[in-house]
């Protein structure tokens, strides 16, 4: 097994909670000093991701389970073909500025789970947006849940969704410009760039995200 079989390997293994404490820790410390490491598990999630909202890794796992011969190793062998292939698309999504500009907030009330039920805010951290979307359907109104409902519908590209949970968010809410930003985001995403474009040359600076936008604009002008 060579180095990049052993890490997808180990950031499957901790995607499944399969770590006990003294490796999840280990290994959380290296995600936090090794950029490379960081990068490369972030693309193996992301590329977990992509195979999960396609529908396909139980297929995939299926199709393993009954070829003779075939075990984990097989998967880490697939498993490392679709990260390079995640990466290639990756690179030619890279002209579409909804997939450069948009990023989700982040879950500022994450904690570690140890014991507890997994919850929409573990799934939301771990990146599983539709998991995460459909159990934040059963909790209170408010809006920290519209707010983070918002975030996964963005990343699940629904922006007409999107716009309408942001905007039942208050005016007077600690999300009020991070709200402004993403409601811009839900037209980037659906291609009115000239409408984004004005409502981006609204953010003052300071505001959140300010430099984002001005480079932004640029981007989206050369499209018009």
């Amino acid at each position: 097994m060579n180095d990049q079989e052993k890490n997808i390997e180990l950031f499957d293994q901790y995607l499944e909670g399969a770590l006990v404490e003294k490796e999840r820790d280990a290994f959380e410390t290296k995600l936090a000093v090794d950029e490379t490491f960081k990068a490369q598990f972030e693309a193996y999630q992301a590329s977990m991701l992509m195979i999960n909202s396609l529908g396909i890794r139980k297929e995939v796992g299926d199709l393993l389970d009954k070829r003779p011969g075939t075990n984990r190793q097989m998967w880490i062998g697939i498993a490392a073909s679709v990260l390079i292939i995640f990466t290639f698309w990756m690179v030619l999504k890279s002209s579409d500025p909804y997939d450069s500009y948009f990023e989700p907030y982040p879950n500022v009330l994450a904690t570690r789970n140890t014991v507890r039920a997994m919850s929409w805010s573990d799934y939301y951290t771990r990146e599983e947006y539709q998991k995460a979307s459909e159990m934040l359907q059963y909790e209170p109104p408010g809006d920290t849940i519209n707010f983070y409902l918002g975030m996964c519908n963005l990343a699940l590209k629904d922006f007409s969704n999107a716009r309408e949970t942001l905007a039942l968010i208050k005016k007077d809410s600690p999300f009020n410009q991070q709200v402004s930003w993403y409601l811009i985001m839900t037209d980037v995403g659906e291609g009115k760039y000239a409408e984004a474009t004005q409502k981006l040359k609204t953010i003052k600076p300071g505001a959140f995200k300010y430099q984002k936008a001005q480079e932004l604009i640029d981007e989206l002008m050369k499209k018009q």
